[in-house]
């Protein structure tokens, strides 16, 4: 069991190693979902494919659709999946906390006479308090993983406040055009 836990321990070390954009904070085209509330309430989910003067180019499930500037009231910006990744870092860590502290909590005393021993060895401390709180770490990476990464832009159909977040807006533009 010892071997066990270690190799787990290890695995965990090379995933947060190698995987490190897990928690980067580098823009990546593409892997943004962008939500347009337009004036009239009307709401339109996708990829940001293009932002021009005076229009925006957004592809939703087969769909390429042009939405002019002027009719823009709220543009939400988002990373794709975060919650899921949210809950795989959470769960992961939780594993690695759960394991270290089973592990470092040691045997418990070898049971002498009694009806019920309850006596654990340290890798199945690890083993379990690692499965508890990977499934904990879980939830949190999830709740947090939703909330965070949101950009929100108010247009209220104004050209100047849209001309002024052009540049911003360039940033989530996936790099190629998706084909239907």
């Amino acid at each position: 069991m010892k071997i066990y836990v270690t190799r787990v321990l290890l695995l965990n070390l090379i995933f947060f190693t190698w995987f490190s954009d897990c928690y980067s904070q580098s823009l990546k085209p593409g892997k943004y979902t962008t939500k347009i509330t337009s004036t009239v309430r009307t709401k339109t989910k996708g990829t940001l494919l293009e932002v021009g003067d005076s229009s925006i180019l957004i592809y939703t499930r087969k769909l390429q659709m042009r939405i002019p500037a002027s009719t823009v009231s709220q543009i939400k910006i988002k990373r794709a999946r975060a919650a899921g990744r949210g809950a795989l870092t959470g769960g992961l860590i939780g594993l690695l906390v759960g394991a270290i502290a089973g592990y470092a909590s040691g045997d418990d005393p070898p049971c002498r006479g009694s009806w019920f021993c309850d006596s654990v060895t340290a890798e199945e401390k690890a083993l379990g308090l690692g499965l508890a709180m990977s499934a904990g770490g879980a939830v949190v990476g999830t709740v947090v993983g939703s909330l965070t990464h949101i950009e929100k832009f108010v247009i209220k159909g104004d050209l100047n406040i849209y001309k002024n977040n052009l540049n911003t807006f360039r940033k989530y533009v996936r790099a190629s055009p998706v084909t239907p």
